[in-house]
């Protein structure tokens, strides 16, 4: 074969490598969907680049340079054309660098072996080249069709996630096979083809236990979280129905006492002490305000504020309510009354913490504005909310096993293209939302 139609072959063989390569991104990441031949022709132009720069590479003989296009590649595909979460496209990236040096390894190995032929003859300029290239790059294809259909299942090609320190195995292995692949002389040729060989499946194998072991320690975490999560709920739901049964004894007990406060009254006027009657009529009233103070006309919400009223005024916590929800309300109730639910949890528990029970005051508005339902919640502190980057924490004893309120309030403010504002000044902890009230929730 002439010398001069090499140099277009070697540019061929890389072109199709980094064909293959954007094509496992993709199998692995994404599908063309709506905007298939912008993906396909950014593809091509990403796999045409990569080419010129591994033949490039090759030409200036720089094997280390040469590892990187195939990284680099596999890297915009997933990252930048498919919206791949970076820490994650980088461990496949250098996944995929590393299936290809196990590729040209055990190809040029296992053909060593059945042709007889020196390793050495396989990197000429010859017929025997020309085979192990296209044998090459036919494994290289193979190998990523099985990884896509092992891996691909959420929690497995989802590897990586925040974790950069999963990168240190890939990145070991790609050494761990190019000192390896330096070993000259040592042994046998035979020798040194089946110790290529078994180094090839170790480091295989070693990668493929790294990926299990990290997916099956994210899924422990995550059904960790997901007992937290529901242990937090029971815990909620305990407190409500708690308060809900304080509120309930209390009008059995309002109830069952009515007919004695309207003796005294009645004893209290016929002795024309109008001033005792008065006073023993506010005292009634203070009782009962926590009922008249939650008239949203939401029931499901009057019920779960009227709960939550009568068990802060019960640990002697100052609660002022002006509520005045929409009749024509687009928000879910369940929304409306987890949101108010967990902003009043809050509140309730920050109040708790305050030793000198003069000084617990919650203040809670709602109200509407144009398009948007307005939220405002103030409290008293101890002076002790903590803030990280920009993020209010929860200040509970075991924060990890908390702080779900807090992440519950933002997913339905997001929901409803709304807005949340949190400040804290003076030992007043104030918290503002809007949102959406109007057909857009639709």
């Amino acid at each position: 074969m002439p010398n001069l139609s090499w140099p277009w072959i070697e540019a061929g063989i890389d072109l199709m490598e980094m064909l293959i390569t954007c094509f496992f991104a993709l199998r692995l990441f994404g599908s063309f969907g709506q905007n298939r031949h912008i993906i396909r022709i950014t593809m091509l132009i990403t796999s045409f680049a990569g080419a010129v720069m591994q033949y490039a590479a090759d030409l200036l003989n720089l094997p280390v340079v040469s590892l990187l296009p195939p990284i680099l590649v596999f890297f915009f595909c997933a990252a930048c054309v498919l919206h791949t979460p970076k820490i994650q496209a980088a461990v496949w990236a250098i996944l995929n660098c590393l299936m290809l040096g196990v590729c040209t390894m055990v190809v040029s190995s296992a053909v060593s072996l059945l042709t007889g032929t020196a390793p050495e003859i396989l990197f000429e300029n010859s017929g025997y080249r020309l085979i192990f290239l296209v044998i090459n790059k036919l494994v290289q294809l193979l190998f990523s069709e099985i990884i896509v259909r092992v891996f691909r299942r959420k929690e497995l090609i989802q590897t990586g996630g925040e974790n950069i320190a999963i990168l240190i195995v890939p990145v070991v292995s790609i050494a761990v096979l190019a000192m390896v692949w330096e070993v000259d002389g040592t042994f046998s040729q035979d020798k040194e083809l089946y110790y290529i060989l078994l180094m090839c499946a170790l480091v295989v194998f070693l990668n493929i236990f790294m990926l299990f072991f990290h997916v099956f320690s994210q899924r422990s975490n995550r059904e960790k979280a997901e007992a937290v999560a529901h242990a937090k709920v029971a815990q909620t739901q305990l407190r409500d129905q708690k308060e809900i049964s304080e509120m309930y004894q209390s009008v059995r007990t309002m109830r069952h006492d009515m007919n004695n406060h309207l003796s005294t009254i009645h004893g209290l006027l016929a002795m024309k002490k109008y001033e005792e009657a008065d006073a023993y009529l506010q005292n009634i009233t203070d009782n009962i305000r926590a009922f008249d103070d939650c008239r949203t006309g939401v029931l499901s919400l009057d019920a779960l504020m009227g709960s939550k009223t009568n068990y802060a005024r019960s640990n002697h916590i100052q609660v002022n309510m002006n509520a005045n929800v929409p009749r024509d309300l687009r928000i879910a109730e369940d929304d409306l009354s987890t949101l108010v639910g967990n902003l009043y949890n809050n509140a309730i528990d920050a109040c708790l913490k305050i030793e000198d029970e003069s000084k617990r005051r919650i203040q809670i508005d709602l109200y509407q504005e144009g398009d948007y339902l307005f939220i405002d919640m103030k409290n008293a502190t101890n002076g002790d909310e903590k803030r990280i980057r920009g993020l209010w924490m929860t200040m509970k004893p075991n924060a990890a096993n908390h702080g779900f309120g807090l992440k519950s309030i933002d997913r339905i403010v997001d929901k409803y293209n709304g807005f949340c504002l949190r400040e804290h000044e003076n030992n007043t902890f104030h918290c503002q939302i809007r949102l959406m009230n109007s057909e857009e929730n639709f």
